[in-house]
């Protein structure tokens, strides 16, 4: 049996750019060293009798000429590596105490982002109010990060319940439409129809009846919509809009829209509690100045808290979150 011979294989040549231990040193990890942990590493490779000064003792070292010796146990402040030393890689921090309040003040939008829930509602109440009092303030309040920023977290709570309950599955058009249109939502039980209106999947059965009654309104000012030809559908182009639209319902559907349709209109419900108060209530306040509208808005908040009102609308508020937090983990709501 005749054994070839293995041909040799020359080790190729890397350049110096490749040598495993140029790579190696170039890591991350061995990069942006703080300068403690570099006076570590030179403190545990060197004898123990030495001792290695920050840069602030070096400096007053070479400034010293009273001669050749140093009082080591005098001076050991100057060896102590100081945690704003640690920190700052270029001059010294001084008084942390004195620090610390100018690096705490942040943007009226991150303190707002993180204070609790009931001062974001209560911002959101101040805001209907002054909606109700003036029709543009919805335009004045982009102005005024103390208004965005609250409400921007509150919609976006709202907006996020609202895609979970409907996110796995497509609905009628029209039916959307009439959901996010109509303000009040009415519905009651009746014998089974073949099919749901609004999911039109085949073999649901629909057993509830939904009426969605009221007027259009303006998301904007919370005010009922001016009936043009061009801003509503066809049908609706020749008086006024329908005030009542019905649909027959599953179970499930019925249970989703029911709940998507508090957390659509919350706003407006707010808004309508805050009027009628306003209405049963003393000669309206007329409004001015901005500097007054503030003054006069907080009055109103005082009165409407003494009433009872935002207790009430506290409430409303919360159940509303609650439910459509319960929604999302219900075994009530899995599909057919």
């Amino acid at each position: 049996m005749v054994f070839e011979k293995r041909k040799t294989v020359p080790i190729p040549h890397f350049p110096s750019y490749c040598n495993p231990a140029v790579i190696l040193k170039q890591r991350t990890r061995s990069r942006h060293v703080s300068r403690y942990k570099r006076g570590l590493e030179a403190f545990k490779d060197s004898n123990y009798d030495q001792i290695f000064p920050t840069n602030t003792a070096r400096s007053r070292l070479d400034q010293d000429d009273s001669g050749d010796s140093l009082d080591l146990d005098a001076n050991d402040d100057e060896f102590v590596v100081r945690d704003g030393e640690i920190e700052w890689e270029e001059g010294q921090l001084g008084d942390q105490e004195e620090a610390e309040p100018e690096e705490m003040k942040l943007p009226a939008e991150f303190r707002l982002a993180n204070t609790d829930d009931v001062e974001k509602l209560n911002i959101l109440l101040q805001f209907i109010v002054h909606l109700a009092y003036d029709e543009d303030f919805a335009d004045k309040a982009k102005l005024s990060t103390y208004f965005t920023s609250a409400l921007r977290a509150f919609d976006n709570r709202i907006d996020t319940y609202k895609h979970s309950l409907f996110s796995s599955q497509a609905l009628n058009r029209d039916y959307t439409k009439d959901l996010e249109r109509f303000p009040i939502f009415k519905g009651r039980r009746v014998p089974a129809h073949s099919e749901c209106d609004a999911c039109r999947i085949s073999g649901r059965t629909a057993t509830y009846e939904v009426t969605f009654d009221g007027v259009a309104y303006d998301r904007r000012t919370l005010r009922p919509k001016p009936i043009t030809a061009s801003s509503e559908p066809e049908e609706y182009a020749y008086g006024a809009l329908p005030e009542q639209s019905k649909y027959t319902l599953g179970k499930y559907c019925y249970r989703k829209s029911e709940i998507y349709h508090k957390l659509h209109h919350l706003r407006w419900h707010l808004f309508e509690h805050v009027m009628a108060e306003i209405e049963a209530g003393p000669k309206p306040l007329k409004f001015g100045a901005e500097e007054n509208n503030v003054k006069l808005v907080d009055a109103e908040m005082a009165r409407f808290e003494k009433s009872g009102l935002l207790k009430s609308l506290r409430k409303e508020v919360n159940g509303v979150l609650e439910e459509a937090e319960n929604s999302r983990y219900s075994v009530n709501f899995k599909d057919e």
